[in-house]
């Protein structure tokens, strides 16, 4: 028992007032919880943690951090390691997580921690400044075949969705994943100012990410990963434009393991609540993602499938 519900009863007990210890039958409150990030601000994953946050509010959260985790599959393990049974953390992952902790032969994965909701699914853009001399995907295509020494990619830490999107437009300019100039940057922070100041030529990003940049006229859309257009982006998808590429990167929320059914079920239906209502779904039409929501064992089904998916899509590009 809390130490304060304990002194509040007993004082109430000695004056002859009513206490709250005498109603059993009230539900109890829930946990504030703490959101962790695995990578800095600035990226799709920080975007989302921010916007999960302003809906849960604060009477179900108490902090959103950003631990100084040296790396993105790093924090996996960091986060086992001090936050096992903790019932009031959740740490924010996706598909960008699954790969590059196969990317680094990190023992750890997603698939050792307590799965509760698969949120959002987000297409994958390319985009080049917007006085980049690559106007259309097809000059990126034909400078690729010229020159893949000269041209860079960059976006988020290697496996994630951003890497295998360049690895895949440079497949079809016939370059092979040994010869793709790629950057990482850790949770794709620094990568638009990079491309922005002319240090990189491409980034392939969530869209999320790079919709402001785009409206103020910092960046330009070269193509999409979705199998159709999206509304309100006047780009044309990959496959519109020759490209046999269709690539979405999923987001969600993990408990640390050992936190027990009935925790884990208050964070499900907390979700489940959250995803329901108008402020969740103002963000997904807000950033264009899609609200592919799942949650429990069957969100940890899928998990165990991407990775077995997303382990065959390094291997065949070479990744």
């Amino acid at each position: 028992m809390h130490r304060r519900r304990f002194i509040a009863g007993l004082a109430a007990s000695c004056l002859g007032l009513p206490s709250a210890l005498a109603a059993p039958d009230a539900p109890a409150a829930r946990e504030r919880l703490t959101l962790l990030l695995p990578v800095p601000e600035g990226g799709s994953l920080a975007l989302l943690g921010h916007s999960l946050a302003e809906c849960l509010g604060d009477a179900n959260v108490a902090s959103l951090l950003t631990p100084k985790w040296t790396s993105a599959p790093l924090a996996i393990t960091r986060f086992i390691d001090e936050y096992s049974a903790h019932s009031d953390a959740l740490l924010l992952g996706g598909s960008g997580l699954v790969g590059s902790t196969i990317v680094a032969q990190q023992a750890t994965s997603l698939a050792d921690l307590a799965p509760v909701a698969r949120l959002t699914t987000e297409y994958a853009a390319c985009a080049v400044r917007t006085d980049s001399p690559f106007a259309t995907l097809g000059d990126l295509l034909t400078a690729l075949r010229q020159s893949p020494e000269r041209f860079s990619f960059c976006g988020s830490s290697r496996g994630s969705a951003d890497h295998i999107l360049a690895a895949m437009i440079a497949r079809y300019a016939g370059v092979p994943a040994r010869h793709l100039r790629y950057q990482p940057y850790v949770g794709g922070v620094g990568a638009i100012e990079a491309v922005v100041r002319g240090e990189q030529d491409c980034i392939c990003a969530g869209l999320g990410e790079v919709r402001n940049h785009l409206v103020a006229g910092r960046l330009r859309l070269l193509g999409l990963s979705a199998p159709q257009r999206l509304p309100g982006v006047p780009v044309a998808t990959f496959v519109e434009q020759g490209l046999d590429i269709e690539l979405s990167n999923w987001r969600g929320v993990f408990a640390p393991p050992g936190i027990g059914a009935e925790a884990l079920n208050r964070h499900i239906q907390l979700m489940n609540e959250t995803v329901d209502g108008a402020a969740w779904k103002a963000t997904l039409f807000r950033y264009n993602w899609t609200g592919d929501y799942l949650a429990g064992p069957a969100f940890g089904e899928f998990v165990h499938r991407d990775t077995l998916r997303m382990r065959d899509q390094l291997t065949q590009l070479g990744l």
